[in-house]
C-alpha cells in the first residue's frame, strides 16, 4: 500500500519457494526496486515522482534500476499495461509481479507474485493475479475498512 511517500506491506502469504524473502506485515518496502513501488508510482503525478527521484534512487542490489530515465521508462511500460515487474532490484535472486489491487477510500494497492529470478516468463502470472485482485476486491466491497 501507498502510503504518502512510503510503501508499506499489508500482508503476505508464503508459498513453496522457501528461497524467497517475504515482508511483514507492517514493514515499509523499497518504493524504487519493487513491481508495486513501481506500479503505484506509475500513477502519481508526475511531478510527486520527481521530487522522489531527485535524491537518487538508491541501489539495493546489483541489478537495481539507479537511473531516473530506466525508471520512468519503468513506470510508463506499468502505465500502458497495467502492471510492473522487477528482476532481482530489491532482493537478490528473485523478481516479482503486481496488479493493482484498490478499494474506494483507502489509498492505493497492489497484489504482488513474488518469485526466484530463474521464473521463465514473469507475463505468465498477470492474469491469474488480475483474476485474484478482482476476488479480493469483490471480498472487500463488503467489508469494512478501520
Amino acid at each position: 500500500m501507498l502510503d504518502g511517500d512510503r510503501l508499506l506491506c499489508l500482508d503476505t502469504v508464503a508459498g513453496r519457494h522457501g528461497s524467497i524473502r517475504l515482508a511483514r506485515a507492517g514493514e515499509e518496502i523499497p518504493l524504487f526496486a519493487t513491481s508495486a513501488g513501481k506500479l503505484l508510482l506509475s500513477s502519481a503525478p508526475p511531478r510527486r515522482v520527481a521530487g522522489l527521484v531527485a535524491g537518487g534512487i538508491p541501489r539495493l542490489t546489483s541489478r537495481s534500476l539507479t537511473s531516473a530515465s530506466v525508471f520512468a521508462g519503468q513506470l510508463e511500460f506499468a502505465r500502458r499495461n497495467g502492471y510492473a515487474v522487477a528482476f532481482g532490484e530489491s532482493s537478490a535472486g528473485q523478481s516479482s509481479v503486481s496488479v493493482p489491487l484498490g478499494r474506494a477510500g483507502v489509498g492505493p494497492m497492489a497484489l504482488t507474485i513474488l518469485t526466484p529470478i530463474s521464473h521463465p516468463d514473469l507475463t505468465s502470472l498477470v492474469e491469474p493475479l488480475r483474476r485474484a485482485a478482482l476476488t479480493i476486491r469483490g471480498a472487500l466491497a463488503g467489508a469494512a475498512f478501520h
